[in-house]
C-alpha cells in the first residue's frame, strides 16, 4: 500500500506555524528502505527560526520524494510517498540487503601512542558510527540509551574484549559476570578480575579473549547476553532484537551481521598486519 504523507497534525503532534517551514535537511533518497519513528526531515520555522524534526510513521520504502532542501513548504504540502512494509514481500531481508553499506562502514586501526609506544588495536567506528562498540538493548523501552555495549581490542599484544555497561546497577566489579548464549547452546562465560572503570551510569571493564571465542564470535548466531552483579544478586538480559531510530543496526537479522563483521575484520587486521592472536579453548554449555 502506498502512503501520501503531507505536513500535517496527523505526522506531526503539536503546535504547526501557518508561516510556512523552510526545509534544511533530507536524510533520505527516492527507494530507500526508512524505519517507523526514524527522522527524515529537519525544518525550520519561519520567522522563528525553531527547528522541528519530521519522522516516519511506519516502515517501509520511500518512493517518490519530491522535495529539496531550502524549499519552503506550508500544513497539507505533500512531502513524500512510501510504501508500507506490510506490502513488500520479504521486507526484512530486502532491508538487510540495502544496508549491507552502512554496516560495512566499520573500522578497525592501529593507533600508536607517539610518547610510550604504546599500540592499540581498537574499531574507531561502527555501522557508520563514531564509537568502539557493538550495542545491545536491555529491553524495548529504553531507546538505545540503557545499552551493553561489547568490543575487541589489543594492546600491546594483549587482546581482550571490552564491555561497557550504561546502568548504575551493573559496575562490572571484580567477581561480576557476563555470559553470551550463542546457537547450538554454546557459551561464553567471563568473570572479571579486577574493578571497572567509571562512574554514575557509565562503566567499563576487560576481559582476556581467546581466538576460538574470536571464532564463535565470527561464526554462531548470539541469542542474548546476561550480566550479573554477583555481589547485589541481581542480573540484567540484553537482546538484539530491539531497535530504535538511529540504531547500528534495524533488525535482528542485520545485528548478526554486524557482530560477527566486526569478529571478522578484528581477526583479519591481525592476519594482514601479522599480529599474533591468543590461543584457547572455546567455553561451551
Amino acid at each position: 500500500m502506498i502512503h501520501n504523507i503531507a505536513f500535517n497534525h496527523h505526522y506531526h503532534p503539536g503546535y504547526l506555524s501557518n508561516d510556512g517551514y523552510e526545509i534544511i535537511e533530507i536524510s533520505n533518497n527516492n527507494f530507500d528502505f526508512v524505519f517507523e519513528k526514524e527522522t527524515i526531515l529537519k525544518l525550520r520555522a519561519l520567522p522563528y527560526k525553531t527547528e522541528i524534526y519530521f519522522k516516519i510513521p511506519f516502515d517501509g520504502r520511500i518512493v517518490e520524494l519530491p522535495i529539496v532542501t531550502g524549499q519552503i513548504i506550508n500544513i497539507l504540502d505533500p512531502l513524500f510517498s512510501i510504501e508500507t512494509s506490510d506490502s513488500i514481500e520479504n521486507f526484512t531481508l530486502e532491508a538487510f540487503e540495502f544496508n549491507k553499506k552502512k554496516l560495512h562502514d566499520t573500522t578497525v586501526e592501529m593507533e600508536i601512542d607517539e610518547f610510550t609506544d604504546d599500540k592499540t588495536v581498537r574499531f574507531t567506528k561502527v555501522a557508520g558510527m563514531k564509537t568502539e562498540y557493538f550495542k545491545l538493548d536491555q529491553n524495548e523501552h529504553s531507546h538505545g540509551y540503557l545499552y551493553l555495549g561489547v568490543t575487541f581490542q589489543n594492546f600491546n599484544g594483549f587482546v581482550y574484549a571490552r564491555i561497557i555497561s550504561i546502568n548504575s546497577d551493573f559496575c562490572l566489579e571484580a567477581n561480576d559476570s557476563i555470559i553470551f548464549l550463542f546457537e547450538d547452546q554454546v557459551k561464553i562465560n567471563y568473570q572479571f578480575q579486577h574493578y571497572g572503570k567509571g562512574e554514575d551510569n557509565l562503566h567499563t571493564n576487560i576481559h582476556e579473549i581467546t581466538s576460538d571465542e574470536l571464532m564463535i564470535f565470527e561464526n554462531k548466531k548470539l541469542l542474548k547476553v546476561k550480566l550479573i552483579n554477583h555481589r547485589r544478586g541481581i542480573h540484567k538480559i540484553y537482546h538484539l532484537q530491539y531497535r530504535y531510530p538511529h540504531s547500528q543496526y534495524k533488525s535482528e537479522i542485520e545485528g548478526q551481521y554486524l557482530l560477527k563483521l566486526m569478529a571478522s575484520m578484528f581477526v583479519k587486521f591481525h592476519i594482514d598486519n601479522k599480529l599474533a592472536l591468543p590461543k584457547g579453548k572455546e567455553t561451551t554449555g
